[in-house]
């Protein structure tokens, strides 16, 4: 501890602490400790992480000191998040330019619906929740529900992220996932779901914000229905040497450290695996770095690609063509793949009254009436995946409820998510999985295949 304090003492008035879970206090944390135990559950004590922000010079300084002292069991630099969409520029438009929503039918969705699913849940059954974590969405949009937080968990909306590419990309998830089944602009994969939102701010990576959001329910109640909650992480962090990973374009030249999953922080793969301890299923995008996570090296030995418990979604390079997109991370930790471009859905407002299939523009429209034809990159395809969890997990309550007491429930964790969609691949990919079918995986859970 003296240590410590020396070190801290020497960069004292260049640095700030940040609290990792801004909306839980200690003792709030130690509850959650203790109602995961309640659970039989083994989670880590949160109230042993220390974050600061700094320069990059006074960084580098604590780090130092750390590791050469002994002090912590791990420290390393966490870089703000980014979005893991892919942003097509106009002369990329012709790639993939669909009118429809052609991605629904190419992994067998409406067969689910025709047979009861909508991710509303059995009567007498938890109501299927999925958590979305990245950074704003437009709450007023006409076509992505009522059943939507519209104060996400976690830490507060950052003045950073008011910009309109992030409030069309949280829109664009919420669309895929929640859309409005009236017949009208776009149709959500579980549209009956409960939609929930998790902002990430500027002071912590995105994981780290759904576990608070998790963490808000658990600290109340050993007895709050975590368990079988669906979590999409829709954002990814830069490696080691990279500062920067934003949505890139095929022109620019891409790093072997650029975009990488969130899991390879160590800290927030600490987070990702308290949530699939709790019960959670976590869905999270591989990231848009082109690359091999199999071969991944960092120079500093800070970042690793090891196993969650989440399943890791990588991107096909569009509906049509089931290739590797070519900047879609890829490896054997990536369990399961969907499309990556041209997906319909909300925000944006590049794909308005099109008769055809052309790309155009709405003039006017309003900012709750705007749609999009090509949005994209392992954000999409996460969506989509997390979209057939959540009526995946209606399913498992239909095929056991009749065997359950009144106080039981039912739910597939985060592991027998991910064998589910493993064992329910029709086209296998090299590199990314393969693309699931949404009747074989429903069949796998009603064979008790899982």
């Amino acid at each position: 501890i003296n240590h410590l304090n020396s070190l801290l003492a020497v960069v004292k008035d260049e640095i700030v602490r940040v609290d990792p879970f801004p909306t839980l206090s200690e003792k709030q944390l130690d509850q959650v400790r203790m109602n995961a135990a309640g659970m039989g559950k083994v989670i880590h004590d949160w109230n042993a992480v220390q974050s600061f922000r700094a320069n990059p010079e006074t960084a580098l300084i604590l780090l130092a000191g750390f590791y050469q002292q002994g002090l912590v069991e791990y420290a390393h630099p966490l870089h703000k998040a980014f979005l893991s969409n892919y942003e097509w520029s106009p002369e990329d438009w012709n790639i993939a330019p669909y009118v429809g929503q052609d991605y629904l039918n190419l992994l067998n969705i409406p067969a689910a619906w025709q047979s009861g699913l909508s991710g509303a849940g059995v009567e007498g059954q938890p109501k299927i929740e999925v958590v979305d974590i990245e950074m704003n969405w437009n709450f007023d949009h006409e076509d992505t529900g009522t059943d939507i937080n519209t104060t996400p968990m976690g830490v507060p909306f950052s003045e950073e992220h008011t910009d309109a590419k992030y409030v069309n990309h949280g829109t664009a998830v919420a669309g895929i996932i929640h859309g409005v089944p009236n017949g009208e602009g776009i149709t959500g994969i579980a549209p009956n779901s409960s939609f929930r939102t998790a902002a990430i701010g500027n002071s912590v990576s995105g994981a780290l914000s759904g576990v608070s959001g998790s963490f808000e329910y658990l600290q109340s109640s050993e007895d709050a229905l975590i368990e079988g909650r669906v979590v999409i992480v829709e954002v990814q962090m830069p490696g080691e040497t990279t500062a920067q990973c934003d949505s890139i374009g095929p022109t620019s030249t891409w790093e072997a450290t650029g975009c990488m999953p969130v899991e390879a922080y160590e800290i927030v793969r600490d987070s990702i695996e308290d949530l699939v301890e709790l019960g959670v299923v976590v869905i999270e995008g591989a990231g848009n770095g082109g690359v091999n996570l199999d071969n991944y090296t960092e120079p500093q030995g800070l970042l690793q690609i090891v196993d969650t418990g989440a399943t890791l979604v990588g991107a096909t390079a569009s509906v049509e063509d089931h290739s590797v997109a070519f900047y879609s991370n890829y490896g054997a930790r990536v369990n399961v793949a969907a499309p990556g471009s041209g997906v319909v859905t909300a925000g944006y407002g590049d794909h308005q009254d099109c008769q055809s299939d052309t790309h155009c523009f709405c003039n006017p429209c309003g900012p709750n009436e705007l749609y999009t034809d090509n949005f994209g990159g392992t954000s999409a395809a996460t969506a989509i995946i997390g979209g057939m969890a959540a009526l995946l997990q209606e399913h498992v309550q239909n095929v056991y409820v009749d065997q359950l007491e009144s106080w039981e429930y039912v739910y597939l964790d985060s592991y027998q998510m991910r064998e589910v969609f493993e064992q329910s691949i029709i086209t296998p990919i090299d590199g990314i999985g393969g693309l699931p079918d949404m009747i074989t995986a429903m069949e796998v859970i009603t064979n008790g295949d899982v």
